[in-house]
């Protein structure tokens, strides 16, 4: 029994510790790592959903359709050029390369959010 509360200390010690590294970074990196995991997940599940409803939504929602061509053709290089400038941004902090970081972000996160309406239209929602 006196594990328990020992383990639930240890863990409680470790978030913290997570917690504060978390926040002791530099915001412009941590924002562009956690925004670059986001709209690629993001990207990845609208990407999904319309290629599993295609002919539905070719037919229904041609709009939706041609973004998602958009987004497939563009977002392997949104993606890697964010990733590109977020390790020069970590490696060399200079102005011009955060204005090239934020805006790379900007880029990925208005696909994110696109992507997010668009899941939200053809998404099937769950009946209970």
């Amino acid at each position: 029994m006196k594990t328990k509360p020992q383990i639930l200390i240890a863990l409680l010690i470790v978030i913290c510790f997570a917690g504060c590294a978390t926040i002791t970074g530099d915001p412009v990196l941590v924002n562009a790592e956690k925004t670059t995991a986001i709209a690629a997940d993001a990207i990845d599940t609208f990407l999904k959903i319309e290629y599993d409803n295609q002919v539905t939504i070719k037919q229904n929602a041609p709009a939706i359709h041609q973004y998602a061509n958009y987004v497939r053709k563009n977002a392997p290089q949104w993606l890697a050029s964010a990733r590109a400038l977020t390790k020069a941004y970590e490696t060399n902090r200079t102005s011009q390369g955060k204005f090239d970081l934020d805006t790379a972000i900007a880029v990925l996160t208005a696909a994110q959010v696109q992507s997010q309406i668009y899941i939200a239209k053809i998404a099937p929602t769950p009946t209970h």
